[in-house]
């Protein structure tokens, strides 16, 4: 059974067995199972493609992870102190 192409990624390139081409300029890359060089390359050729893209999977990796308060309080607590520096500038 295939795997379904799940990340945006997918809308810039073209699969041919193990190799990638992006739609954008052409450029082929190695594919074995990651997106991540697709990602890399969008990211610093084609920075314009890929921003809003990146903001809109951002919820989509967080789905499923849960933590207890004391968890969120140890992630909050750093985010909130930084908060604070920044705005008393």
């Amino acid at each position: 059974m295939k795997r379904a192409k799940r990340s945006t990624v997918w809308d810039h390139f073209d699969r041919k067995g193990e190799e990638v081409t992006c739609k954008i300029c052409h450029t082929v890359l190695k594919y074995s199972s990651s997106t991540s060089t697709m990602q890399y390359h969008l990211r610093t050729k084609h920075p314009q493609a890929s921003s809003d893209e990146w903001q809109q999977t951002l919820p989509s990796m967080l789905t499923g992870r849960r933590c207890d308060a004391r968890r969120s309080e140890e992630i909050t607590e750093p985010l909130m102190i930084q908060k604070q520096k920044l705005t008393s500038i």
